[in-house]
């Protein structure tokens, strides 16, 4: 009901966070997701006729191993979203107190991870999705991929994007508005969030004004993600 209604409204691309299929990964971080209800709700939203369906993973994950891990992928390759996106666990119990009770010596240590890594761009690549470049995968007639030719491929805090320079309007607790002049964050606290909305006021906590030398320190990082290049002559001119 959910997908039929923002279809309804007029989104045409959904995300959905898998992370791994993995039965003891999934209890370990709390996370139990059975692979049917994945497997319907992209089904679901190919029958309601969204453009894009993306799904999210996640390696680094307590007692992820290459032997388990590939079979997450199978299951998704078999699933076949139109795009991936593939992160790597970040482990900041000192900022996320959740995190604590993950087990730490169940984290795959460093040299797995780059065997992950290695797994994932193989197994990917080889069923014909294109490398977009850091975390994210897609089909060969997606638009991401179109773009990484074209050299008109962006990047924002969603990740990879067809929108070079498109504005990001953040909605819902701690996310983030990426504007032309400006970064800013939302309440990290629902109460608050939730207060300052009733009062008619922006839920902003933090914000961050950009000059002309963040502006074009942003657009060398940009492309240098995006492009894989640095031309000084648009420097220059810029």
């Amino acid at each position: 009901d959910q997908l039929a209604v923002i279809r309804e409204v007029g989104f045409n691309r959904v995300s959905f966070g898998v992370q791994d299929f993995d039965h003891k990964v999934q209890e370990t971080v709390n996370r139990i997701q059975p692979e049917k209800v994945n497997r319907d709700v992209v089904r679901w939203s190919r029958e309601l006729g969204f453009d894009s369906v993306n799904v999210d993973l996640i390696y680094g994950l307590p007692y992820q191993t290459v032997e388990s891990y590939e079979k997450t992928l199978d299951k998704i390759i078999d699933i076949s979203p139109d795009r991936l996106a593939v992160f790597n666990y970040a482990y900041v119990p000192w900022l996320k107190k959740h995190q604590t009770v993950i087990p730490e010596e169940a984290l795959p240590e460093p040299g797995e991870r780059l065997r992950l890594l290695k797994l994932i761009i193989e197994k990917l690549t080889g069923a014909g999705y294109v490398y977009i470049g850091m975390d994210h995968f897609a089909k060969p007639g997606d638009e991401l991929s179109k773009a990484l030719e074209n050299h008109t491929l962006y990047r924002n805090f969603q990740g990879y994007s067809t929108r070079a320079e498109a504005e990001v309007y953040a909605m819902g607790v701690t996310s983030i508005s990426q504007l032309e002049n400006v970064y800013a964050q939302n309440m990290k606290d629902t109460k608050t969030y939730l207060e300052m909305l009733d009062r008619g006021e922006i839920p902003t906590h933090v914000g961050y004004r950009l000059d002309d030398d963040d502006k074009l320190r942003r657009y060398v990082i940009t492309e240098l993600m995006c492009n894989n290049r640095v031309l000084k002559s648009r420097i220059k001119d810029r």
